[in-house]
């Protein structure tokens, strides 16, 4: 799938180059359909949305860059950006990540509730 919108760097401008790089490369890799279905399943899970996708990025990055703490700090916060996109909302941060290496916390999302109306 191609990313549904730009990506919002936000602190991240350091590490994040919207022309080339490292970046733009994580940006498009997060919206395959493959990694979606991985944090939204994750997320439905009640686990840590990046959890799934460590085995992945280690395979499909060069480990030495995807183990850098911006790095790992900017995937967290694309996979925000993504699931918030899918209608997921951050639930909270520095949740445990009980397996992989690449990861040893991060946040979980839930689904967005429709509101009711009366």
């Amino acid at each position: 799938m191609k990313p549904q919108t730009d990506f919002d760097p936000g602190s991240f401008t350091d590490v994040f180059n919207p022309s080339s790089g490292l970046g733009l490369a994580l940006w498009e890799w997060m919206w395959r359909d493959d990694n979606i279905v991985r944090m939204e399943t994750a997320s439905d899970l009640r686990r840590v949305a990046v959890e799934p996708l460590q085995r992945f990025l280690l395979e499909d990055f060069d480990p030495a860059s995807i183990r850098e703490q911006r790095i790992k700090q900017m995937i967290g916060a694309m996979a925000r950006q993504v699931l918030g996109h899918r209608g997921y909302e951050w639930e909270g941060k520095n949740y445990k990540v009980p397996t992989g290496d690449l990861f040893t916390t991060g946040s979980k999302y839930r689904r967005k509730t429709a509101e009711v109306s009366s």
